[in-house]
């Protein structure tokens, strides 16, 4: 048994298809087929049925081996990746994991150039993603360290972290300037009552969805329906198209400033939001303080 027959059966039980597996991995539907029938004459098992030409499917014995062989390929994987970066350390290398929002791009463009400059021939990636993705890939060893805003931050986080900027972003609801809303000097939460509210869903940050809700239940706040979104960009269409009333941080609010009225609001888990630093690995602690000590130099230029 090869690790070459397990990709090859993984691929035939993904794609349902000899076919269309030989070509995703670019050998012939012949060397395929003699491939798994090897590994089922060794194992002593019948993985797939083959009655069907068409539409073949796995056997019994076939799904219980997708399943292990798929989680000991997803272990490798995450080991292979920590293995890489540990390896890479040894060198000056560092990638960095950054919340995919265009504020948080432009802010951390400085620090990518500054160390992209540095004399010592420093190697520097960055990966973008949503806090969920983020973490995710933290976890497995694709990014060494995240930026990202503290509000998508568990407060029982098991990573390191440190503050870069504080009080990075400030709270506000924004809607539509056609909004009967909008024609108000100021707005309190009781003025959200019986209205769409417009935010972050769990899928794009948990922690943040779970800290603006619990501050709408402070303020006794009861919103008609609140509506989620998956990122930042679908909630600007939303406000646009006067969908609603959103709870964002003002810097996330992109191009049709002129079409999009806002008020400031304060929620406590809003309030003092902080860009972090995140990492896993404490041998990345001293590469958070140069990261923080270069901002530092940048922001007194």
């Amino acid at each position: 048994m090869t690790t070459t027959q397990i990709q090859y059966f993984l691929e035939v039980a993904k794609y349902e298809s000899f076919s269309k597996a030989a070509e995703n991995l670019y050998v012939s539907h012949q060397v395929l087929s003699n491939q798994l029938k090897a590994l089922e004459k060794e194992l002593g098992l019948t993985l797939i049925d083959r009655s069907n030409k068409r539409n073949i499917c796995l056997t019994d014995a076939g799904k219980v081996m997708f399943e292990a062989w798929t989680q000991i390929r997803e272990i490798y994987s995450k080991a292979f990746h920590q293995a890489v970066r540990l390896q890479d350390s040894a060198g000056k290398s560092l990638v960095i994991g950054i919340q995919d929002m265009r504020f948080v791009r432009s802010y951390v463009v400085p620090i990518i150039r500054n160390l992209q400059n540095s004399p010592e021939n420093f190697s520097l990636e960055y990966r973008l993603g949503s806090p969920t993705e983020m973490f995710e890939m933290l976890d497995i060893g694709q990014v060494d360290m995240l930026i990202m805003i503290s509000s998508d931050v568990s407060r029982m986080t098991k990573y390191h972290s440190a503050v870069l900027c504080e009080d990075a972003l400030h709270l506000v609801a924004a809607m539509s300037k056609k909004h009967p809303l909008a024609k108000r000097k100021n707005l309190s939460f009781e003025d959200l009552t019986n209205e769409t509210i417009l935010m972050i869903g769990e899928s794009y940050s948990g922690e943040a969805a779970k800290r603006f809700q619990q501050d709408l239940e402070t303020f006794n706040a009861k919103p008609k329906k609140i509506i989620s979104f998956n990122g930042p960009r679908a909630i600007n269409l939303a406000v646009e198209t006067n969908s609603g009333v959103a709870l964002l941080f003002d810097e996330l609010l992109e191009e049709a400033r002129e079409e999009i009225k806002t008020f400031p609001m304060n929620l406590p888990n809003a309030m003092g939001t902080d860009m972090l630093l995140v990492w896993k690995d404490p041998r990345f602690e001293k590469m958070a303080e140069r990261i923080i000590r270069v901002h530092k130099e940048d922001v007194e230029q």
